[in-house]
């Protein structure tokens, strides 16, 4: 992953911007492209080994709208896009529990 790449995300996500993410995919054996919102990066809750990944909500899902981590090495591309997200579309944790990584001003969501 390109240094730009961070500066993307940490742009998208301060201005509530959607990001066309491109993504290798373990699962699926091959580059997956999403338009997701960024929303943390860090260790994540689920991953036990402390690795910090990219968080994204991943709108463009074949199943559902779901979170997605990512570890930088397995992201091939991030542009940002014109399009804004609101925050409360998908924080639905209290965030007092289970606090960002990344410090934010994205008003009170919970």
């Amino acid at each position: 992953m390109q240094h730009t790449d961070h500066q993307t995300f940490l742009q998208a996500l301060h201005t509530k911007h959607k990001v066309l993410l491109v993504f290798w995919s373990k699962e699926d054996q091959a580059a997956l492209e999403r338009v997701c919102a960024p929303t943390d990066f860090g260790p994540g809750p689920r991953a036990k080994d402390g690795v910090d990944r990219y968080h994204f909500w991943d709108y463009g899902s074949d199943i559902s709208p779901h979170p997605v981590a990512i570890v930088p090495e397995h992201i091939v591309r991030m542009t940002a896009l014109p399009e804004s997200f609101d925050p409360g579309e998908f924080v639905t944790w209290s965030l007092a529990t289970a606090p960002w990584s990344l410090p934010r001003d994205w008003g009170s969501l919970s």
